[in-house]
Order: structure tokens, then sequence, then C-alpha cells
């Protein structure tokens, strides 16, 4: 099965959607929003996330795309 952040990716080709700033870091899950509904009614929605700063390794990176634009 592909991760969150995998399906995500692969969406963006067949919409027209670049991915050149898109990172992938094995340390940082991608956020997923589970909502419970129950007889049309949201009761509940369970975040599975980390809230955690982004590794320095990370943030230079995104640091450097974003720079050369």
């Amino acid at each position: 099965m592909m991760s969150p952040g995998a399906l995500c990716k692969n969406a963006f080709a067949p919409a027209n959607i670049a991915d050149k700033g898109v990172l992938a870091d094995s340390k940082r899950v991608t956020t997923v929003k589970t909502r419970i509904i129950a007889k049309h009614h949201h009761v509940v929605r369970v975040d599975q996330e980390r809230r955690e700063p982004l590794r320095t390794e990370t943030q230079e990176r995104l640091l450097r795309f974003f720079s050369a634009r």
C-alpha cells in the first residue's frame, strides 16, 4: 500500500500540478485526517500527524528551494 504522501504526490501529475517543491522526510509523516460520519452527521475527526518543528535539514532544503526561485 502506498503512503499518504506518495498518493498525494502521484495525484499531482494528472492534475498538471508541479511537485518540485514537495520534499519527502522519513522522520515526518503526511498528516491524515479521518472523519467519522454517522447518519450524515460529522461525529469526530481523528488526526494522525506530527506537530514538532521541522528538522534543521528539512528546513534548509526548503529554504534552498525557495531562495533559488
